[in-house]
């Protein structure tokens, strides 16, 4: 049991050593302007969301929603092309999140089909029992 015990965090440990946690921060980015640091919010989101983890997600929603919040409160300030740009930089980030959980149901299905493709291997194998009495061929050979 004790072995069992250490085996497992072992396990634990080692995938948490190897985990990339990718926290994307919209507010402390390098620019100094609204629409330059949600540009780079989404550049940087755009280069690691394939790879996010729930956790990640977690994180960046919360940045995204701090996003759209600074956004309703200065834009009065932006004009016409800046709040055009801001409404596709929101339609890119909302495109990256549906890819990835795209990407996260084909996965799990990949995984389903995986473990459930014994269970339908073994029951048609039962219909293929060798002690049930065979139709004799309608053609002789």
């Amino acid at each position: 049991m004790k072995k069992i015990v250490m085996m497992t965090l072992l396990a634990v440990l080692t995938t948490a050593a190897f985990a990339q946690v990718r926290h994307i921060n919209f507010e402390s980015g390098r620019s100094d302007t609204f629409m330059e640091r949600s540009q780079q919010f989404i550049d940087e989101t755009r280069e690691a969301y394939i790879d996010f983890t729930n956790e990640d997600w977690s994180y960046s929603f919360d940045e995204y929603t701090r996003m759209v919040n600074e956004y309703r409160d200065s834009r009065d300030y932006l004009n016409r092309d800046e709040k055009s740009d801001f409404t596709r930089l929101r339609g890119e980030y909302v495109g990256f999140a549906t890819k990835a959980g795209a990407h996260q149901v084909v996965k799990g299905a990949q995984n389903l089909y995986k473990s459930v493709s014994p269970f339908f291997e073994g029951m048609i194998g039962s219909f293929k029992d060798s002690t049930q009495k065979k139709e004799p061929s309608r053609f002789p050979k």
